[in-house]
């Protein structure tokens, strides 16, 4: 949503004020708890349920020590990690010279299913063309309007004449149909080809995802295929890549630009291949030529970008021989040329782009001191192993927190007990627009909840259930105590897995209070729940929150705020908002709070969705 409003600003004056219209009534709507949110477009599901599969073949696996890095600075480094208060680590990779030295989940989370790589997928899309460049078949310098000529309206020969695939390799096509009219408009090529520029062509650096949707649209008419088939031979087959999804537009050219599920080793593996200057396993996957241009600046970006000019839809390290494809919230290949490092990560990190701690932290481990081939050190390395092992929650069995509570049935905590059966009817009248899906997550994938209805609580089996009812969904939610218990729910059609934690504590009031984690392992986001019950249990106050979520887009949208208040257009629709005012949105949108009381109604529903 930060970029949605970006984007709005961007479009200055000459942005289709329709789409301005659209993109600010679906802000007010998602803003406004009070109301449900409506898409403002058709969402078709389309991701389908991860197959479990092993990696075939996996990269090759080695100590620290035997490719020269200590495995004591690698333990200080993923402890750094974990302790940054607002970097939520889902899974990191650590290689060098094409082995893995280090890697661990945390949490729930497990990388050896998919993980969404929002912007990250703009380097993939970057590589097709550049093996399009390869074939013959692509220029830099085609025009876009004359590759798209069958979809270009008559007018945008002319306006967007001079538009070419290297200005949407490098973001500087400067065209204003961006990704406020992507959740708003079914025809996307039409929109860009139909929209305003800012200044000519090549003239200034303005990150805009439509821009990478284009070059797949463009793959698509040049080669005949979409992203995923015209890739399959030429990358991932010659990789094994085996489990890839990529989500497409209404019109189904794939997104480009955002929308692609790969394994972290899997992205892991295409780095490596780009550090290689093109070559796997002996095979010529991308020219050197394009390579090298494509990790080179070819756009100086602003201060906001932090280290990093921009490449062929990859960012460029200015201080150092490194580069990244990057996807908010911390999707990460990171790769150190100079060192021969990879770092890989997915994550829900609650900080703003490039400027986010986790680029400081790696940069001051990984500096040019590491050398060649270390001593081997089994109690480092053993001590290494030990700490990764705690950080992730399937294999590091952490007790359930009985300071207050006595075992119960099964060894659950015995206010496991006490809960089961009862029914809680959320009165609030906040409901309507509050969800067991993170608000981030609905808006990005254009899925909005019809609002909360009750919560119960059930156990089968040995096992706690949280049962979540909204209006036309229904989730049976099995909570881990001490390790966590994983289920796939089913959100208007789209399949996702979900890994649940939870613990009992009591509050400064003495209130017992079951404190829950709904990790969804294949995005960015988690929702946390806090549910605070009543002496007798009659009653409950329920806090919802997740992550990524209001820090993150508070940051965002203080900075916009002071520039949108003073543009004609978006002034009038936005009306004046305070910073005071910003806060108390998000905290009423990503954190509602509601009341519910035990309902002696129906019993309570077995279904699982």
């Amino acid at each position: 949503m930060d970029i949605m409003l970006e984007s709005i600003f961007q479009g200055g004056e000459a942005m289709d004020l329709h789409v301005i219209n659209n993109s600010v009534s679906l802000l007010r709507h998602i803003f406004d708890n009070r109301i449900r949110t409506v898409s403002r477009i058709e969402t078709i599901p389309g991701k389908p349920v991860f197959q479990d599969a092993p990696i075939t073949p996996p990269l090759p696996r080695a100590t620290p020590e035997s490719k020269g890095v200590p495995s004591g600075l690698l333990t200080e480094y993923f402890k750094a990690l974990a302790d940054a208060e607002r970097l939520d680590m889902h899974s990191v990779t650590v290689m060098r010279d094409g082995a893995v030295i280090a890697e661990t989940d945390f949490g729930a989370y497990d990388r050896r299913i998919w993980h969404v790589s929002h912007s990250a997928a703009k380097s993939v899309t970057g590589l097709a063309v550049g093996m399009l460049v390869d074939e013959g078949k692509l220029a830099l310098a085609d025009r876009v309007v004359k590759l798209l000529e069958d979809r270009a309206p008559k007018l945008s020969l002319l306006k967007m004449k001079d538009i070419t695939v290297a200005h949407l390799l490098t973001m500087t096509s400067g065209v204003l149909f961006n990704e406020a009219g992507a959740v708003t408009e079914t025809d996307w090529v039409r929109g860009f080809l139909e929209s305003s520029a800012l200044g000519d062509p090549g003239e200034k650096f303005s990150y805009n995802s439509m821009n990478s949707y284009i070059l797949s649209a463009i793959v698509r008419q040049v080669s005949g295929m979409g992203l995923m088939d015209y890739l399959r031979p030429r990358l991932w087959e010659p990789l094994g890549i085996t489990r890839v999804y990529w989500e497409t537009c209404p019109m189904g050219i794939e997104k480009g630009g955002w929308g692609l599920y790969l394994r972290q080793e899997d992205f892991a593996k295409i780095g490596q291949m780009v550090l290689q200057n093109g070559m796997w396993n002996g095979r010529r996957i991308v020219s050197e030529e394009w390579i090298k241009a494509a990790t080179s600046p070819q756009a100086e970006t602003s201060k906001n970008y932090g280290n990093y000019s921009y490449g062929y839809q990859m960012w460029v390290d200015r201080q150092r021989d490194a580069f990244l494809f990057n996807g908010m919230f911390g999707q990460n290949v990171l790769c150190y040329r100079d060192l021969g490092i990879i770092i890989a990560t997915n994550a829900g990190i609650d900080e703003v782009f490039q400027q986010s701690e986790f680029y400081k932290i790696t940069d001051s481990f990984f500096d040019r001191s590491l050398g060649a081939r270390l001593p081997e050190n089994p109690k480092d390395h053993r001590a290494m192993l030990a700490f990764l092992a705690s950080q992730d929650a399937k294999i590091a069995k952490k007790p359930a927190r009985r300071r207050f509570f006595k075992s119960g049935t099964g060894g659950l905590p015995e206010m496991c007990g006490r809960l089961a059966g009862r029914k809680y009817t959320i009165s609030s009248p906040n409901r309507v627009s509050a969800g067991l899906m993170p608000l981030v997550m609905q808006a990005i994938q254009n899925i909005y909840t019809k609002g909360l209805v009750c919560l119960s609580f059930s156990m089968e089996e040995g096992r706690f259930f949280l049962n979540v009812e909204e209006e036309d969904a229904f989730f049976k939610l099995p909570v881990g105590f001490g390790m966590p218990e994983y289920t796939e729910a089913d959100f208007n059609g789209e399949p996702h897995r979900l890994g649940i934690t939870g613990r009992f504590a009591k509050d400064e009031d003495d209130r017992d209070v079951l404190i829950v984690r709904v990790s969804f392992l294949e995005f960015t986001s988690a929702r946390h729940i806090r549910l605070y019950f009543s002496p007798g249990l009659g009653t409950l106050s329920a806090r919802w929150r997740e992550t990524p979520g209001r820090p993150f887009l508070e940051e965002s949208l203080t900075m916009l705020t002071r520039e949108l208040k003073t543009h004609p257009i978006i002034s009038g629709l936005l009306g004046k908002a305070s910073p005071d005012y910003i806060q108390y949105k998000l905290s009423a949108a990503f954190e509602p709070e509601f009341t519910a009381s035990v309902d002696a109604g129906p019993e309570i529903r077995r279904g699982i969705v």
